[in-house]
């Protein structure tokens, strides 16, 4: 299945509130924040802080923090970390030697499991682009991934190895194994960048099913009757067309009349004849269009 409608929401919540933590008869400070990346993924974060002894309600010292993402993830993504997670991150971290003389992340590295989430790197998306224009390319070959860094020259980013998410990173581009394990995802910075890995995937790996999205992308009223026929921009100058995410869905690529231009079909799963998502892109606009799902 193509990726649906996400949450788009950035930022951290209004910062949590210290809470109090006894161990071996010390006390620290903790707090449990979380925050959606770009790609709507919720990411959780525990720091904790040594308590200053004359003034226990505040912190003394430098921290040591965690990013957790839910081990099964879902339509709804409410992972928290509970107390005993926040716990395991003080006992795993002080087994490492963190004493609150330096900062210190967890890296997933460090063998801390805990039932319902999974150790992540410290940065992502947010940390990589900001709230800058993203271009997303999805991939329904996830083993293509670490096969695509290669080939953009993006070297894999060591805070993330051996953790639920693959991650290779450089200036221009990011590639991400989520740890569903099912899709793989390239996000690139520019409009010019999504263009050439689309006609580097379609040389590579014709076969292979893509979805592209842009965040933020403007969300427009679908017109009736609906979009063009699929081979509509056949005829463009340097027109290229690249598989979509099933047999129908199209993807091409053009010079427009205002530069480099992409147009995107995407139609229902269960009504291959109905269609279901149109974007247009071009280097300074998205404008996305949403068909209702038929009557069934």
């Amino acid at each position: 299945m193509p990726p649906g409608p996400r949450r788009e929401i950035v930022g951290l919540v209004a910062r949590a509130k210290l809470r109090r933590l006894v161990a071996d008869e010390r006390v620290f400070l903790y707090r449990m924040d979380w925050h959606y990346d770009r790609d709507g993924t919720r990411i959780v974060e525990v720091a904790i802080y040594p308590a200053d002894p004359e003034r226990e309600g505040r912190p003394r010292g430098h921290w040591l923090r965690a990013h957790f993402v839910a081990r099964e993830p879902g339509v709804s993504d409410t992972a928290v970390a509970l107390p005993a997670d926040v716990r395991a991150v003080l006992d795993r971290g002080q087994a490492l030697g963190w004493d609150g003389t330096r900062d210190r992340w967890l890296l997933p590295t460090c063998g801390l499991e805990r039932p319902d989430l999974v150790m992540t790197a410290p940065t992502r998306l947010c940390a990589w682009v900001g709230d800058a224009t993203l271009y997303e390319l999805c991939l329904a070959e996830p083993a293509l991934a670490g096969t695509l860094a290669r080939e953009l020259g993006a070297p894999l980013v060591a805070e993330a190895r051996g953790g639920a998410e693959a991650q290779w990173r450089d200036e221009h581009s990011f590639v991400l194994h989520p740890r569903d394990g099912h899709l793989a995802h390239v996000y690139l910075r520019s409009f010019d960048d999504l263009v050439g890995v689309l006609d580097l995937v379609t040389r590579r790996a014709p076969q292979v099913g893509l979805s592209v999205r842009v965040l933020p992308t403007q969300h427009a009223e679908a017109p009736p009757p609906g979009p063009p026929a699929p081979d509509h921009w056949s005829t463009q100058p340097a027109a290229r067309r690249h598989r979509g995410w099933r047999e129908r869905d199209v993807i091409w690529t053009f010079i427009g009349p205002e530069g480099p231009q992409l147009e995107a079909l995407e139609f229902h799963a269960d009504a291959p004849d109905r269609p279901w998502r149109w974007l247009s892109v071009r280097a300074d606009a998205a404008i996305e269009r949403r068909y209702p799902r038929p009557p069934a």
